[in-house]
Order: structure tokens, then C-alpha cells, then sequence
């Protein structure tokens, strides 16, 4: 209990903390009604929640005669039974000089001052409500996006209660007052009269600032926030700074997000060091092309928002959820692999929306396994591509409200890896992520795999790898500005390893080199503990080069087999072998090429004929004894977007695809383009120049084969030493 000095003193309010709760109580005179006023906006400003104590709360007089009469033990009895009712207990606030408002008898009311014939002032009581309701704390949301969300919390004491009821209701929905009888209830009333609605949110704002409200501010995403020039991360459980644990934030995730919570980093050098050695320890329960992809990953996470997705590919049974969980609960104990953040299975605006709050963390999205008719199977690759543009890009979908303002757009910020049966369709979709083949089950029938399986799910019950990224991220936070995303010294890594990882797509280079920063990154930090030696260090940092090079060289092959360029070359050769579609023949072929490659036929007597359905593609065009297929753009891509159609695949837009081609075919001279479009001037039988799309004829395999020998890649990754970034 504190006593203040006389109503003009100010009490001492250093020790509070924001959350705290003080009762004020003043002698029930002007001065007393001054002095609580001034104190409770001086609490009000330190975060603490302000109750008021009734002013006849002692009838011996002020608080000093009663304290003579009484003794300290009457009194404080007497203090601490109004301490339990003072939820109860308002100040009347004055809202000019006429009229005021305040709670009698449990009712929110205006009170107006009026002359009586005697010529004296007296209330006039305007009832406007049967209940009586104040803000607690007002609290701003920030979920990441531009514009935090404002949320009141409110109690509420409706008649006949001793408890108050306690809601929320956001501050864009707090004015219609349409909550009380949503959030309370039918007994809730608002009596009818002008304005009165008007009236009660003003006196419930005015009344609920002379009470004090607390001012908090609440996260509702993990990952990095600067405050004060200092990095923090967010987790539902310990928010980690440069120095360890902080209390200083207010974190609460939705959902299953809340099951991100990294443990209070462990003080101990040697904890440290075990936990990191026993997250290492990983790589000996499944082959390094996935140990060192899922553990990279994980580890660049914490680095910022990357911009490729982790796809691990294989026939169900291969326990890719298994392994991928104990990955995933680095980031927190909770998930397992029955309870993982997300599912293919839920809707795309649910998944952008949990990618978004999921910043700066590893997000498994599990069981990508396209099934049921053509539409449940197109669903599930939009949703897939989605997500992975979204990565790709860090932008999201634009959308309107009814009032035609815009949404926030959601995308992720985490790093993405999903389990799959399949790969998503798009040759731009499958560049974009990291695909990792599993071609055989991870645990299978061994025993002693298993064991390691279940005694690694043991660590991860009990926090072990939560705790070595708890020591990761601690590590990072005064370090960040130096290595995360986007810093000149990722930068400088990813021009570099770009190159050793060098492929089919620009992807497919920027997407090992990019986790091998994440690798990186944790092998200096390992080095700087103490968990493993510069020997080791180096060792693991060879490792891991290889396994990545050697996805990339297997995700180049496939990309090469879907690639819409070559594919689209393959597909008219067989169509002209098919006779299909048919080209336009010159007058003479030379020798050795037969029309039937090109659509045509030859009949009984000698002659050549089309099949009556086959479309014209354009033309043939002999130059300098070379002869050139002449296509005409409009006819061909509509050839081809049909084909597609029907195949259930992806086809790029026009300008992509013969941009493409240009890439990949005009360089080898197997392309004729202008100097300015991937198009060019043929001249035609009828002897005008239209634009075409002209490829050397016959097509040459080579168009479907690598461009360039990359057998040394390996031995380049393998002769690039391990440079810690600390």
C-alpha cells in the first residue's frame, strides 16, 4: 500500500510494469478527485491497468482519521474488500460544463445538470444502458502486413453479475455497437433514444480513459523485429535477443502456428555445443542429398525470407514426413510428424495467409498428392503455384474489400519445404524450387535404422534441436545486418557458388547456392561454439556442396525433359511424322529428305497429299541450299496450346515460349530472329515477308540435349574451401 503525500503529490510509479494493476483511492473532496485523475493518467501512460476505489469507501472521514481511529489492520482489510469489488467503481468524467457522463447503479449514463425552481443545480439522469462496460487494453495486432489491427479488450458487467464478462472487439467494429449483443448477449441492452448509441461508445471511451487503459502491442507472427536498433526473434514461447531471452514482447500466434516456440537459449557453452552436434547428428539417418537439403534449408530460414521451396519427392512409404518433421521441430517441440504447420489439403488463402505469419521459420506443408477428378487435381497445382510464385516472387494477390479498399496481400516469408508424390506442373514452377528425388524409404525394415529414427523423435520430443536453433538464432541477432538475405555478404556468396552450380534455368544455380549460404552460415556459427573442429567444419562443408550439386545435376535433367522450348520442338516433329500438321513443301527437296516428314504423303500414282484434317503450320524455305521451317506464330501456338489442353499440362504465354526458343536455339544456329524479337521476316510463296517463328530443318537432336558439358561441376564444387563468415 502507498501513500502520497497530499492530492498535489505524485506517487511512485518506477517499480510498475506494464499489465500491473493499481487501485487509486483520494479523499472524496475536489482535490481527492483531482488527484485520482492525475494519477491515473500517470499510471495509464506506464502500461499498468488503473481501478478506482469508491470515494465513501471509509465514512470516518479522509483516509488519515480513518487510519487514526481504525489502525492499519481495520483499514487495509477495508482497502483490500473494495480492491475485490473495484471493477464496479467509475469516476464520473465531464464532458463540458453542462453535462457528464457516468455509471449509477450498474448503468451507463448521462448526466445532465440542470436548474430546479429553487434556482440550484441538480443531475438529471439520462439511462442509456442496463449493463456497464470499459476498456480494458487496447492492443495493436501487427501481423506483418502494412496496417496493424486494433482490438479492444473489454469486461462488461451485465445485471445481476458479480463477474465481468470479458470480450473482444475490434476497433473498426467497436463504433456500431452492433458487439454488445453479439459478444454479450440478449440480456445486454441498449435503451432506445437519440444518438444513444453515439452517446454510450463515447462515455464508454471517456470513462474507460479516466480508469486507465493499457496500451499493448501483440505479435501474431514469428521471425525477426528491430527494436531500439536491435534485432529480436519471435516464437510463442521465448523471444531471443543478442543477450538471450527478452520479455519486452507480447507474442500470440494463431492456431497451429503456436507450437513455433523455441525453448530460452541455454547459457552453457556445452549445451550449446550438444545440441548443435546431436541437429549434425541428422545427416546419419538418411542419405546427404536429403539430410544436407532439409538441414540447409532449416538453417537458412533464420536468415530471412529466401526465394526458393524445398520439394522432396517420392511414392508414399518412403517416410519423407517422418524425417521431415524431426527437421521441423527444430523451430519448435511440438510438431511431430502427426502435427505439422500445414496441408496441401487447405485452401490456398489459408496457406498463403499461415505462410505469411510463419516469417523467418521453416514451414513443412505436407502431402502433395493430386488426386480425385480433373478439377480436385488442378486445384491442388494452382494452390502449388501459388505458393511457390509467392516465394519466388514475395509478392501476393491483390484483392478489394466490399468497400473497395485493398486487402492486404500474403505471402510467405519463411522457407517453404513440402513432402510430394509428384512434382507441381510448370517448367517456370519446377525451376523455381529445389526437388530432391527419395527413391527408397528412409527407415525401411532395418531395425537399427528404426531405432535411430525413434531415438532421434526422442531428442526432438524433448527439445534438443529447438534448443540448437535457440543457440542459432541467438547467435545471429547481433550478427544479422552482416549475413541475412540480401546482405553484401549472402550477396557476394550467391555470385560466387551461382557459378559453380551453374544449370538448364537461372533457378537451378541460384537454388543450391542459396542454401549452401544456409549451410554455411551454421557451420560458422558451429565452428565458433566449439561443436565441431575447422577440419570438421571443412568436411561437412564439402559434404554438403556435393549433395547439393548433385540434386542440381538431377533437377537439370529433368527440367531439360520439360523444358516448353524443346518440348514444343519434339511435339511438331511428330506431328509432321504423324501427318498431323503438314508444311508447305519448295518446289524441290534435296536429296535424302523424304515429304513425309514434313505432313505429307505419296499416293499410288506418284503423287503428294495431306491428310485431309491436317492444319498448314507455314512454310518450307530452301536458303543457300539450307532449308528452314518457316512457322507461322498465331497458327503454331494455338496448335500447340490445344495439345496441351488436352494433355492436362502448362503451356508459357506466346512472348515467354519463343523468347525461350530464342534462348535456347538461336546461339547453335538452329534458329533464325531479328536483332530486336525471337520472330523473323521468311519471305513467303506469294512473295511477302511475314513474321514467323524459323527453325532449321531437319531439327536437329541436338535441340533436345545438353547445351554444354557439365561433367566438371563436381570436381568445381569440391575444390572450394570452407571460409567461415565469423
Amino acid at each position: 500500500m502507498q501513500g502520497v503525500a497530499g492530492a498535489s503529490a505524485t506517487p511512485h510509479l518506477e517499480h510498475l510494469q506494464g499489465g500491473d494493476a493499481v487501485y487509486l483511492y483520494a479523499d472524496p473532496d475536489a482535490s481527492g478527485n483531482q488527484a485520482r485523475r492525475k494519477w491515473a493518467s500517470a499510471a495509464a501512460a506506464r502500461g499498468v491497468r488503473v481501478r478506482q476505489l469508491p470515494n465513501d469507501l471509509f465514512s470516518e472521514g479522509d483516509a488519515c482519521d480513518t487510519l487514526k481511529k481504525m489502525g492499519a489492520a481495520v483499514m487495509g482489510s477495508k482497502v483490500m474488500q473494495a480492491v475485490k469489488g473495484s471493477e464496479q467503481g467509475f469516476e464520473d468524467v465531464w464532458v463540458d460544463a453542462s453535462f457528464r457522463y457516468g455509471v449509477r447503479q450498474g448503468r451507463i449514463c448521462k448526466l445532465t445538470q440542470i436548474r430546479n425552481s429553487q434556482d440550484q443545480l441538480e443531475d438529471k439522469q439520462h439511462t442509456m444502458t442496463n449493463f456497464v462496460a470499459w476498456i480494458e487494453q487496447e492492443v495493436e495486432v501487427v501481423n506483418g502486413s502494412a496496417r496493424p489491427e486494433r482490438v479492444f479488450h473489454l469486461a462488461a458487467l451485465l445485471p445481476g453479475r458479480t463477474q465481468a464478462v470479458r470480450v473482444e472487439v475490434k476497433a473498426a467494429e467497436f463504433s456500431s455497437m452492433n458487439w454488445v449483443v453479439e459478444e454479450l448477449g440478449s440480456e445486454a441492452t441498449l435503451f432506445p433514444g437519440p444518438r444513444h448509441k453515439d452517446e454510450v461508445r463515447a462515455a464508454i471511451q471517456l470513462l474507460s480513459k479516466e480508469r486507465g487503459i493499457e496500451r499493448v502491442t501483440r505479435y501474431r507472427h514469428t521471425g525477426w523485429v528491430r527494436e531500439g536498433g536491435r534485432w529480436y526473434f519471435l516464437t510463442a514461447q521465448a523471444v531471443i535477443g543478442a543477450e538471450g531471452e527478452t520479455r519486452r514482447f507480447e507474442v500470440e500466434l494463431p492456431d497451429r502456428l503456436a507450437a513455433f516456440a523455441l525453448p530460452a537459449p541455454d547459457s552453457r557453452p556445452e549445451a550449446a555445443r550438444e545440441a548443435l552436434r546431436a541437429s549434425l547428428s541428422l545427416l546419419a539417418l538418411v542419405p546427404d542429398k536429403v539430410g544436407v537439403a532439409l538441414l540447409a534449408a532449416a538453417y537458412l530460414a533464420p536468415l530471412g525470407r529466401s526465394k526458393l521451396t524445398v520439394w522432396m519427392v517420392g511414392l508414399t512409404g518412403t517416410n519423407k514426413t517422418s524425417f521431415m518433421a524431426l527437421v521441423q521441430s527444430h523451430f519448435g517441440k511440438g510438431w511431430t510428424r502427426d502435427y505439422l504447420p500445414e496441408s496441401w489439403h487447405g485452401s490456398a488463402n489459408g496457406l498463403e495467409h499461415i505462410a505469411f505469419l510463419a516469417k523467418d521459420v521453416l514451414l513443412v506443408i505436407d502431402d502433395f498428392k493430386p488426386q480425385g477428378g480433373k478439377r480436385d487435381q488442378d486445384d491442388m497445382h494452382a494452390k502449388a503455384a501459388r505458393i511457390i510464385q509467392g516465394v519466388a516472387d514475395g509478392q501476393g494477390r491483390t484483392t478489394m474489400t466490399a468497400e473497395r479498399e485493398t486487402r492486404a496481400a500474403y505471402y510467405p516469408r519463411g522457407t517453404v519445404v513440402s513432402s510430394a508424390e509428384e512434382l507441381p506442373r510448370g517448367h517456370s514452377n519446377r525451376a523455381r524450387m529445389f526437388s530432391v528425388q527419395v527413391d527408397r524409404p528412409l527407415i525401411g525394415q532395418q531395425k537399427e535404422r528404426s531405432a535411430q529414427f525413434y531415438a532421434a523423435e526422442d531428442l526432438a520430443a524433448a527439445g534438443v534441436y529447438a534448443q540448437a536453433m535457440a543457440g542459432y538464432v541467438q547467435f545471429l541477432a547481433d550478427r544479422l545486418d552482416r549475413l541475412m538475405v540480401g546482405s553484401e555478404t549472402q550477396q557476394a556468396h550467391l555470385r560466387h557458388y551461382g557459378q559453380l552450380f551453374r544449370g538448364e534455368h537461372g533457378r537451378t544455380s541460384h537454388n543450391p547456392a542459396e542454401l549452401s549460404y544456409g549451410w554455411r552460415v551454421m557451420l560458422s556459427y558451429a565452428l565458433s561454439t566449439g561443436a565441431v573442429t575447422l577440419e570438421k567444419a571443412q568436411a561437412l562443408w564439402q559434404r554438403g556442396l556435393t549433395a547439393l550439386s548433385a540434386v542440381a545435376l538431377e533437377q537439370d535433367g529433368l527440367l531439360r525433359q520439360v523444358d516448353p522450348a524443346r518440348q514444343a520442338v519434339t511435339f511438331i516433329a511428330e506431328w509432321l511424322r504423324q501427318g498431323s500438321v503438314y508444311l508447305n513443301l519448295p518446289d524441290q527437296l534435296p536429296d535424302g529428305l523424304s515429304p513425309a516428314g514434313l505432313g505429307w504423303e505419296i499416293q499410288g500414282d506418284g503423287k503428294l497429299a495431306h491428310q485431309p484434317f491436317a492444319r498448314n503450320l507455314g512454310w518450307m524455305e530452301d536458303v543457300d541450299g539450307r532449308l528452314w521451317a518457316n512457322f507461322l506464330p498465331e497458327v503454331l501456338y494455338s496448335e500447340l496450346q490445344q495439345f496441351c489442353s488436352r494433355q492436362s499440362g502448362s503451356l508459357p504465354g506466346k512472348a515467354a515460349l519463343w523468347s525461350a526458343m530464342r534462348s535456347h536455339f538461336q546461339r547453335p544456329g538452329l534458329m533464325r530472329c531479328s536483332s530486336d524479337r525471337p520472330t523473323y521476316r521468311a519471305r513467303a510463296e506469294d512473295g511477302s515477308r511475314p513474321w514467323v517463328i524459323s527453325l532449321r530443318f531437319p531439327f536437329d537432336p541436338s535441340m533436345n540435349e545438353p547445351e554444354a558439358d557439365q561433367s566438371d561441376r563436381q570436381s568445381e564444387v569440391l575444390n572450394s574451401p570452407f571460409e567461415p563468415l565469423v
